[in-house]
């Protein structure tokens, strides 16, 4: 028993050495299969907890088995659900020292953190451009890849983002599971509740740097900071006009198909 107490109250007792034949039971590196004693026989993963594992098999069968009591979508586990049923509470727990915002779930508000701060530690490789968060990244390489994985099983429709697939079919099963506090008004997208939720009040949050003006929603800033540069980027595919936002665009493609009707001779 002394010669044991020495060994564990040795400073060397504290490192993890690669010539150590028998290393102590606190060494942290070190993840012996008899710390993980539970295996998925399909791929041969470990757990430390049976519970873990149960969960882990899960991804092999699909089986969902915590149902939302609002929407019946159907979860692997309880804390996926706990997250979903946010959506329909509102509840955002997670709240930004800075500014104050709030949001569902943890990963959101660190992501959000690094933009009070400019922090973007992925990179893409082929544009240089960077983001907040390996996630972001992996969407963005699609815009150069083409791929698209999502696809609508109603209508084949294919999404570069599983949330755009969400969003899509929607449209088809009509669900509108995002509603306002104040007038019980539903949407299909968190970011139309949003939108919504700013004509109850006469906030305008985002302002342009140069002329003042402001603006309920950032989509409606960007289309306006386009009357402020010489680009043209939306081009007519009839003929070689371009304008800086699209609402004349439409116009004027609509020009065309009325001049296009008028050539056609009269059936009648």
């Amino acid at each position: 028993m002394d010669t044991h107490a020495n060994v564990l109250s040795s400073d060397a007792s504290n490192e993890c050495t690669s010539d150590s034949t028998a290393q102590p039971a606190n060494c942290k590196s070190i993840i012996r299969h008899d710390d993980r004693p539970f295996a998925c026989f399909i791929c041969d993963n470990r757990f430390t907890r049976s519970s873990t594992l149960k969960a882990h098999m899960r991804t092999h069968s699909d089986e969902r088995p915590y149902s939302c009591t609002v929407c019946s979508k159907g979860f692997r586990n309880s804390s996926n659900l706990k997250v979903h049923l946010r959506m329909h509470s509102g509840e955002r727990p997670h709240i930004c020292k800075i500014c104050s915002r709030r949001f569902s779930q943890s990963y959101r508000l660190l992501a959000h953190m690094r933009t009070h701060f400019d922090d973007r530690p992925y990179s893409c490789s082929v544009c240089s451009k960077r983001f907040i968060n390996s996630s972001n990244l992996k969407v963005h390489m699609r815009t150069h890849t083409g791929e698209r994985p999502f696809v609508c099983e109603i209508c084949n429709h294919q999404f570069s983002r599983s949330c755009d697939l969400a969003a899509h079919k929607r449209i088809h099963s009509g669900e509108r599971p995002y509603s306002c506090t104040l007038c019980s008004k539903r949407f299909m997208s968190s970011s139309n509740l949003r939108g919504h939720m700013q004509t109850h009040n006469m906030e305008r949050p985002y302002m342009c740097e140069i002329c003042s003006h402001k603006f309920k929603r950032s989509h409606r800033l960007a289309v306006h900071m386009q009357t402020h540069s010489d680009e043209l980027p939306y081009g007519c595919h009839v003929c070689d006009a371009k304008f800086k936002t699209r609402v004349p665009l439409v116009k004027h493609v609509s020009q065309h198909e009325i001049d296009d009707l008028s050539k056609q001779p009269n059936m009648l």
